[in-house]
């Protein structure tokens, strides 16, 4: 009889839920639904067409680009329509709100009273903004947006812990990358300082704890993680929009 009360409670919790809306009866975040899949150039993209719930009820939703939300996002331009990219982490996702509660959902429904504007959300969650970079020149400028919107939080630094495994090899090659620019001036002692942070991304078990710790023994590790992950690519960001004729706007959070 108490396993068949207990079988009862939860199946009614399950059901009361389901009439209160919850969806998500463990409150997940986004990056523990599986809305991702590997991409061997960024370490990882979201799923295109993807549906499921965090937070109780949060519709988490992307269209056939993965961008967040249903509506299609196709590369021709509409006459007259001004188009926003939103690129970013979980902040310019909106974790935690519905897409029309994001960021981008709030200043597209401000922008239209006055305008026609097409806000495209293609944010995702867990990004570095070295991935950014990445993500930019692959998938965005593609879309020849009018305007991109670039966001960076404190944590933005260093990528998601390696979830395809393939993170970790992406970095050694792109601080490898800056060892051997000829484009970049290097003092010796930050090319000394990239060799070690190699070695991190090589070896350690956990690389953010592992570059915490580096920056925490020394100021100058701190100013060279800033410089090569953040500066860095920022730079580049602007160049490529520059060069395809994009205003690039960055909104530090």
């Amino acid at each position: 009889s108490f396993a068949l009360s207990l079988t009862a409670i939860v199946a009614g919790s399950k059901l009361y839920a389901n009439w209160l809306g919850i969806r998500d009866s463990v409150f997940r975040y986004e990056n523990q639904l599986n809305m991702w899949h590997s991409e061997p150039t960024i370490g990882f993209i979201n799923k295109p067409n993807f549906l499921g719930f965090s937070f109780g009820n949060i519709r988490v939703q992307t269209n056939e680009h993965g961008f967040r939300g249903t509506r299609p996002s196709p590369v021709a331009r509409t006459n007259g329509v001004r188009r926003i990219v939103g690129l970013g982490d979980s902040v310019m996702w909106g974790t935690g709100v519905n897409e029309e509660n994001s960021i981008l959902g709030f200043l597209e429904k401000q922008l239209n009273h006055q305008s026609s504007y097409e806000v495209i959300n293609a944010g995702v969650v867990g990004y570095s903004t070295y991935q950014e970079l990445l993500y930019l020149q692959k998938h965005v400028l593609p879309l020849r947006p009018d305007i991109v919107l670039v966001n960076y939080c404190e944590n933005d630094l260093l990528p998601t812990e390696d979830p395809f495994k393939n993170i970790r090899g992406i970095y050694v090659q792109y601080l490898n990358q800056l060892l051997e620019s000829h484009d970049l001036t290097l003092a010796p002692e930050e090319k000394s300082d990239i060799e070690q942070l190699i070695r991190v991304f090589e070896s350690a078990e956990r690389v953010w704890d592992a570059v915490k710790e580096l920056r925490a023994k020394s100021p100058n590790q701190f100013s060279l993680a800033w410089k090569v992950f953040v500066l860095i690519p920022m730079a580049r960001m602007a160049e490529l929009s520059r060069e395809a004729g994009v205003r690039l706007i960055y909104v530090f959070i």
